[in-house]
């Protein structure tokens, strides 16, 4: 009899604590999904306040060897907790944007390969978000698809814009700054970081630039390859739009959607006979 008691009194080992990431209770920060191709987290989202008298700085940040990088040493993270912060000073210089009333954005590229890393992403974001930034608001956008939003297209800023004005915020865009490791230099994966900065007209540095003082050391491209320079180049000559689609499917209606310039017309055969002056 009391040996029974004995055995139904015994207590029972602790229930073992199950992470919020499985829990879907993941803090700080929230996601918003309504863009299936675009992960948009925010944290402490300062567009929820008034917004000010004045237009607001933005800093815009890549992810991935620009503010962290993997502390495996792996080129891919082997899971959400498998990173750090790119230099010491990275959470610092955050802290001190926001001090200095600026608003921090990230941009980045993912291409994931399945749910299950796609899922470790997303989870690696609150950490970020808390780790040493707990105070700080945080906004990241990143692209999955080769669409519009994917660098160096400047869909994500595109994007960002749009959001800033239905907010009814404004944005001092002459002061923004984009800072990226992929800047075309030798063993850089690519340049597509520099290439977005230069079609979306932002200032862009480099991680070593913006964190440690360094001076720029990225090949800077002629002017010929400027995208925000090529209107200015084409005004020197003559330019001319030839429309090739099948019959009937709009072509003479649809100059009438183009914007409209000084000395810019269209050439129809039904207005100018004579086939060579066309030409």
């Amino acid at each position: 009899m009391s040996k029974r008691k004995s055995k139904e009194s015994a207590t029972e080992p602790p229930a073992k604590k199950v992470h919020s990431f499985f829990t879907n209770n993941l803090t700080p920060g929230s996601f918003d999904d309504s863009i299936p191709s675009l992960v948009h987290f925010y944290h402490l989202d300062p567009l929820k306040g008034n917004p000010p008298s004045t237009p607001v700085e933005i800093v815009l940040y890549d992810l991935d060897g620009t503010l962290i990088t993997t502390r495996s040493g792996n080129t891919f993270p082997k899971g959400s907790d498998d990173w750090k912060w790119w230099d010491d000073s990275v959470p610092k210089r955050l802290k001190q944007d926001h001090k200095d009333g600026k608003h921090v954005v990230i941009l980045s590229n993912q291409a994931f390969r399945g749910p299950k890393v796609r899922r470790e992403w997303r989870g690696k974001l609150p950490q970020i978000a808390a780790k040493q930034l707990s105070n700080v608001p945080l906004r990241v956008l990143a692209a999955l698809e080769k669409d519009v939003y994917r660098k160096p297209r400047t869909g994500m800023i595109d994007y960002l814009r749009r959001l800033y004005e239905d907010k009814g915020w404004n944005v001092d865009w002459s002061t923004a700054v984009y800072v990226g490791d992929a800047a075309g230099r030798k063993g850089d994966h690519s340049n597509t970081d520099y290439t977005m900065a230069l079609n979306a007209g932002i200032k862009f540095v480099t991680p070593e630039e913006h964190f440690l003082g360094r001076p720029p050391a990225y090949p800077n491209p002629p002017i010929s390859f400027r995208p925000r320079s090529i209107e200015d180049l084409d005004r020197r000559r003559n330019r001319s739009l030839t429309p090739c689609s099948l019959s009937a499917s709009g072509r003479a209606v649809k100059h009438t959607h183009y914007p409209k310039y000084e000395g810019v017309g269209p050439l129809r055969r039904t207005t100018v006979s004579d086939l060579v002056v066309l030409l």
